[in-house]
């Protein structure tokens, strides 16, 4: 018997009574309702574990016969990987060689603005052009001695092609 068979005994258990008019039949009936509701419960209960032994007796035989033998070693090993086809490709060498083609305007400057970058080598144009932060105090490894320096903020320069470049260094001691 199902739950839901349970529930219907007790459900129509409880209907028949209601459905009573005197207390003496309404007790008798509600007697009668509990007991038909013990009834079915039991019942239910005896086949539900009656079908459960059974379930289990079969998995028992199936284990001592090795018809679960596949499975379980089956279920040890990692899945296969499917292979995937690969896409069909045009085949190299099918179209003829061709040039490449572009076109320069030597008054159009390249990338940057400058019209080619900088042309080495750099040549600084004065010692003196060099501007410098403030000095720093620098301690030798062991403690023994300091050092000042003034470390270099900004040097002119010029390139090969006479063109003027400035380098600015960051700060280190911000």
């Amino acid at each position: 018997m199902t739950l839901a068979d349970e529930r219907r005994a007790i459900a129509e258990g409880v209907a028949a009574s209601r459905a009573s008019t005197s207390e003496s039949s309404r007790a008798a009936t509600s007697e009668a309702s509990r007991n038909s509701s013990r009834q079915a419960i039991a019942a239910g209960r005896a086949q539900s574990s009656e079908a459960a032994r059974r379930a289990v007796g079969r998995s028992l035989e199936e284990q001592r016969r090795g018809k679960t033998l596949p499975d379980d070693l089956n279920s040890l090993k990692p899945p296969e990987r499917k292979s995937k086809t690969l896409a069909i490709r045009e085949k190299s060498g099918g179209r003829s060689s061709t040039s490449g083609t572009g076109v320069w305007n030597p008054s159009t400057p390249s990338a940057g603005g400058g019209g080619g970058g900088i042309a080495s080598p750099l040549t600084e144009t004065a010692y003196a052009d060099r501007t410098h932060w403030p000095d720093v105090s620098v301690l030798t490894v062991d403690g023994m001695l300091t050092f000042r320096i003034a470390p270099i903020k900004q040097i002119s320069q010029v390139d090969a092609d006479s063109e003027p470049v400035q380098q600015i260094f960051a700060n280190p001691n911000p």
